[in-house]
């Protein structure tokens, strides 16, 4: 008995171990045929940034950028940058030039564009506060930025130019000071041509609803983009003068 006992024992254990063995098996193969899931995280693209000479041993201004999202390899999400006046006067306006490198068919070129912040456009309203001594100022592109058949590489941020309150300037100004000067003489062109028109009609009622077309008439020639960039910061302050004080609040700037 005790030996057929054994065999039994035996027996049991040895068809144990093959099922422990082929579980092991199955285990294993399913989890080579698992697919692994997929990466579904924005890549970082580092921002490379060139700043400003130094004056005094100090940078003046400076632009200090986070890591820049891809949601593709051809698709910029955006970025962000920080501005920050080290001086001891107010910056008036500033013009961040950005180069994205990009790659197609192994060649290298560059997309570029400015970032511009001008808190004086018009003399009747003011944008925004001055960026006061030691003060810090986003400097974003939100809107995404994508490109059908070629990868992204690289992208650089550059002070261009920088306007202080008592005129003075800082920057390479390849473009920058352009920039800001033609959405000047769009805010000044649009606010001329309501004038004749106000003078014309003589009536405010009849300016009030030129303003809310969304559209310029030919006349005014805003066939640059900065010159209805700015047409179209006089007309949007406008309208909002108009709802917080009334029809009132027209007459006295297409008066004064």
């Amino acid at each position: 008995m005790f030996k057929n006992d054994t065999r039994r024992l035996f027996f049991r254990l040895f068809i144990l171990s093959l099922l422990v063995i082929s579980l092991a098996f199955v285990t294993g193969k399913s989890q080579l045929n698992t697919p692994r899931a997929a990466n579904t995280g924005v890549a970082q693209l580092q921002v490379g940034v060139r700043q400003l000479r130094q004056e005094g041993g100090a940078i003046p201004v400076e632009l200090q950028c986070d890591a820049a999202q891809l949601t593709s390899p051809n698709e910029l999400k955006g970025f962000s940058c920080k501005l920050t006046n080290y001086t001891n006067k107010a910056i008036t306006a500033v013009s961040a030039a950005y180069a994205i490198t990009i790659e197609k068919d192994g060649q290298e070129t560059s997309d570029t564009g400015f970032l511009t912040l001008d808190t004086i456009i018009h003399p009747d309203f003011k944008a925004k506060k001055t960026i006061s001594p030691g003060e810090t100022y986003p400097v974003q592109k939100i809107d995404p930025i994508s490109y059908d058949d070629a990868v992204i590489k690289g992208i650089v941020l550059t002070i261009d130019y920088v306007e202080f309150e008592d005129k003075a300037t800082l920057g390479p100004d390849r473009n920058g000071s352009q920039i800001i000067a033609t959405g000047r003489e769009g805010a000044a062109k649009y606010k001329e041509w309501l004038v004749k028109m106000y003078k014309h009609e003589g009536s405010v009622e009849v300016i009030s609803a030129l303003l809310n077309d969304q559209d310029y008439p030919p006349e005014l020639r805003l066939d640059n983009p900065g010159l209805r960039r700015g047409a179209d910061f006089y007309r949007t302050r406008l309208r909002e003068a108009r709802a917080a004080r009334g029809a009132t609040e027209i007459k006295r700037l297409l008066d004064q």
